[in-house]
């Protein structure tokens, strides 16, 4: 299903209480034709607060109006001309039963007239009017649904009027109703002989009728004699569930009324209604999911004084708005029920009873099925599981202790009051489904992405890709599949801060022994670990190697505040954040005659948030990095290593339903710095990797070897402007996947009979663009200004996080310290 409401790109079934949706559903509250709000001629103010009290207005927010479904009423004859059925295919009259009621019949009450079938129809499904007119405005619960009218003979408030009368309790009474039903169900079959029981009328059929006789007054045993026909014809077992044309019934206006219980006897006293009538409710002696029985309740809430009672059919039971319900018919003269104008097309009514009820809930179920479909307008859930779902997302709370109802009360409202708000989100947690059939709860799902290798494409890739989560009722609600992506592409330069705030919990123990040395870090931030080759500006002739940059021999991690130029990790191997935040060690040594090797281990976690890092299973790495002795102020750095994180690859960790992942990546680097005369220093590194993820299934169900690299280049001066003082140029790419894909199987539909649809998503993760990242930096010679160290720089970075729709990120800093 599609919704206007939903603020990303792609559509969902399911809109969460964002700042779109909650204006969509103030808009419909605040409509007059929602709440309806009239004057009788009589002076008795009327407010019609149905739609409000069933909580339509969230279902419509999210998008489900009825839209493209067709309601059946079955009912004593329709205005077709009113304004409230006007429009292309909006209503149809499907077939008439017998000949329409003479005026005299009406007037003799033997009889009913059109006025209840008009009002019925409009109550479910008349057309939403924004536009300003004369008289009353009001629209039905599924106001996008077309409407099919079948027109009965109907006797006035008893039910449907044949030749005998109410059929008695006879084997021949069975074989006349199952005829009359027959041809309520289905339509003509081809050449006009009986009726084609696989081509019914609709999902959904209305009859606010019924037979006054109860169910209570018989035996379930002779009920089940004498209405076994009956009940296989509404059973519909020839056809699946999910096909089977749902039953609503108004559950009778017999409360308080004189009352027959069985045909031929004579009526008695004032009864209490305690079930619906016979026809009404033979799901309580046979078994039939797909009928309703429904209950008026006033605009307070309560059970209307004339209502029957749900009683021993509660299992099939629903209450539902059926007092004063605004409703269209065709009105005489000049003025109409209201007191206000008529027109023979505009003209409206308060409208009570059962049969008011009873289509409130065929309109419901309307705006259900149009609401649970698949992306390409399939139905999702079968017409059964419709009405399962009604039942058991209806209200009910007991708001008795206040002076309201109380819904929990099964013989009186059977499931409660009918909720849409409810029926149209999800009934407790969501779900993720795998192909294997298992579910996982979606609140732990997700592909979790640290740092920028993958430049967004994951997300990117997803956006468009419907995703199918179930709820406990498994019933499909369906998103954009990049809602299980959380991306955190936090550059090296943004975790400094989070970095610096940990300092206190650094700690670096070393030893050494003439040209070699020991060092261990039990506790390790980025910028430690990173390590690498060493700061562009040392000043030491040379480049800092691996085990020298983590002992705390290359310079300051922050240096020149704010600057990454000074920082080990800039030109350092970047595979190193991948075990970030944990303890190292490792040895650095003079080789005689051959320069200077050293070898390091760490063993750390991905997440770039040092305390979050706990949530992570930690990986380890070892590397070597050589460094040959070369003449003149040149320095030649190889680098090689083995990152094996403890779950994921790259930063990417999967999770729940995704399944789980490691990743082993070799790497291997080189780098070179030298000076050109007294002034000038250039350095220059670059990294490649490969990658080798190791998915188990899930949701992720397998990624290929990823290829990735990066690099840095930079030049220095010093004394540029005065002496001491130097002034750099860098051009960096942070680390970036360069090919390798990924393959998802995700849940993208289910259809109307259960059967989950997976569909294989293939997802490049080669970032669409390249972020570089490009700085100058200015360093004033120690203590020159005002006895303190001054430094400032401009950063530009294009695409940051090589994300193709990340605006060019700019930052100056300006940083002044001296000592007291």
């Amino acid at each position: 299903m599609r919704t206007a409401a939903d603020p990303a790109g792609f559509t969902f079934t399911y809109s969460t209480d964002n700042s779109a949706f909650r204006a969509a559903k103030a808009a419909y509250e605040s409509s007059r034709e929602y709440t309806v709000a009239v004057t009788t001629r009589g002076g008795r103010r009327i407010l019609d607060r149905h739609l409000d009290r069933i909580n339509a207005a969230a279902a419509y927010a999210r998008g489900a109006t009825g839209a493209g479904e067709t309601v059946v009423i079955a009912d004593s004859g329709f205005y077709s001309q009113h304004r409230e059925f006007s429009g292309a295919g909006k209503f149809t009259l499907g077939a008439s039963f017998g000949a329409p009621c003479t005026d005299a019949e009406i007037r003799s009450g033997r009889c009913s007239n059109l006025e209840h079938g008009t009002s019925t129809a409009g109550v479910a499904a008349a057309r939403r009017a924004p536009e300003n007119i004369r008289t009353v405005n009001m629209h039905g619960v599924a106001f996008d649904a077309n409407i099919i009218g079948l027109r009965l003979r109907l006797r006035a408030s008893q039910g449907p009027v044949r030749i005998t009368g109410p059929p008695a309790l006879t084997d021949a009474g069975d074989r006349s109703t199952v005829e009359f039903y027959e041809r309520l169900i289905y339509r003509p079959a081809a050449g006009g002989s009986g009726y084609d029981r696989n081509n019914p009328w609709g999902f959904v059929i209305n009859m606010s009728f019924s037979v006054m006789h109860g169910i209570d007054s018989y035996t379930r045993a002779q009920v089940r004699e004498f209405r076994d026909r009956t009940a296989a014809l509404f059973a519909q077992a020839h056809r699946p569930a999910a096909d089977r044309t749902i039953l609503v019934w108004a559950a009778g206006n017999y409360q308080g009324r004189r009352y027959s219980a069985r045909p031929g006897e004579s009526q008695g006293d004032p009864v209490d209604a305690t079930s619906p009538p016979l026809e009404n409710a033979l799901g309580v002696h046979f078994d039939l999911p797909h009928t309703l029985a429904v209950v008026a309740v006033r605009q307070d809430g309560h059970i209307a004084r004339f209502s029957n009672y749900c009683g021993t059919a509660k299992a099939f039971c629903i209450a539902a708005p059926g007092v004063d319900l605004i409703s269209p018919y065709r009105g005489s003269g000049t003025i109409n029920y209201l007191g206000i104008p008529t027109y023979s097309t505009q003209s409206y009514r308060t409208f009570s009873g059962t049969s008011a009820a009873a289509p409130v809930v065929t309109g419901a179920l309307a705006v259900m099925r149009s609401f649970f479909k698949n992306p390409d307008g399939s139905y999702a859930l079968g017409n059964t599981e419709l009405v399962t779902r009604l039942l058991a997302t209806a209200d009910r709370t007991d708001r008795s202790a206040t002076g309201g109802p109380d819904y929990s009360n099964s013989d009186i409202y059977g499931h409660g009051l009918l909720d849409l708000d409810a029926a149209t989100r999800p009934v407790g947690m969501l779900m993720a489904s795998t192909a294997d059939g298992g579910r996982t709860p979606v609140e732990s799902t997700s592909l979790d992405i640290t740092g920028g290798a993958f430049g967004g494409q994951v997300s990117r890739a997803l956006r468009d890709v419907p995703l199918a989560l179930f709820d406990e009722l498994d019933s499909p609600f369906f998103f954009s599949a990049d809602r299980l992506v959380n991306e955190d592409a936090q550059r090296e330069d943004q975790l400094a801060a989070s970095d610096a705030a940990t300092a206190a919990d650094r700690m670096l123990l070393r030893a050494g022994s003439g040209d070699s040395h020991w060092w261990f870090a039990p506790k390790y931030n980025s910028g430690q670990a990173l390590g690498g080759l060493g700061g562009l500006a040392a000043g030491d002739g040379g480049l800092a190697g691996l085990g020298d940059a983590l002992a705390g021999d290359g310079p300051d991690a922050r240096g020149a505040g704010g600057s990454a130029f000074l920082a080990p990790h800039t030109f350092a191997a970047p595979y190193f954040s991948l075990v970030r935040h944990g303890f190292g060690a490792g040895f650095s040594a003079l080789a005689p005659n051959r320069g200077r090797f050293g070898l390091a281990v760490m063993h750390g976690a991905a997440h770039p948030g040092g305390g979050a890092a706990d949530e992570w299973r930690r990986g380890s790495a070892v590397a070597f990095d050589f460094s040959p002795r070369l003449a003149g102020r040149r320095a030649f750095h190889l680098q090689a290593g083995l990152v094996r994180e403890g779950e994921g690859f790259l930063g990417a960790r999967p999770g729940g339903a995704m399944g789980t992942a490691r990743g082993e990546t070799l790497f291997a680097g080189a780098g070179l710095a030298w000076d050109a005369g007294r002034h000038w220093r250039a350095q220059a590194t670059g990294y490649i990797g490969q990658t080798r993820p190791n998915a188990s299934p899930g949701l992720l169900s397998g990624v290929s070897d990823l290829r990735s690299s990066a690099f840095s280049i930079g030049v220095a001066r010093r004394s540029a402007w005065r002496r001491g003082d130097w002034l750099g140029l860098r051009l960096s790419q942070p680390l970036r996947v360069e090919s390798g894909g990924a393959r998802l199987r995700l849940a993208t539909a289910r259809s109307r009979y259960g059967v989950v649809r997976y569909d294989d998503i293939e997802v490049d993760l080669q970032p669409r663009t390249r972020a570089l990242e490009a700085e100058v930096a200015w360093r004033a010679p120690p203590a020159s200004v005002a006895g303190g160290d001054l430094s400032l720089g401009l950063q530009l970075t294009r695409h940051p996080g090589h994300n193709p729709d990340a605006a060019t990120r700019a930052f100056t800093w300006l940083r002044f310290q001296k000592s007291f």
